[in-house]
C-alpha cells in the first residue's frame, strides 16, 4: 500500500531509508526515484526540483 508522504518527519524518514518515491504532478506521476534534499519549499529528486505546494508525494511500492 502506497503511503502519502506528508511532513518533514516523514521527508527525512524517506532521506535516511533511501526510500524510493513517486511524484505527481495533477494526478499525473512526473518522476520516481531517491529523495535527495528538501526544504520549506522545496524537494530534490533525481537532480529535479519540484515546489512541495505543487506535487503528491507517495512511497513508491
Amino acid at each position: 500500500m502506497k503511503k502519502v508522504i506528508r511532513t518533514d518527519a516523514d521527508l527525512d524518514n524517506c532521506i535516511y531509508f533511501q526510500s524510493n518515491i513517486e511524484v505527481s504532478i495533477g494526478g499525473e506521476l512526473d518522476d520516481m526515484g531517491v529523495l535527495q534534499d528538501y526544504s520549506e519549499e522545496t524537494i530534490k529528486v533525481n537532480g529535479y526540483y519540484y515546489l512541495r505546494c505543487n506535487c503528491t508525494l507517495t512511497t513508491a511500492k
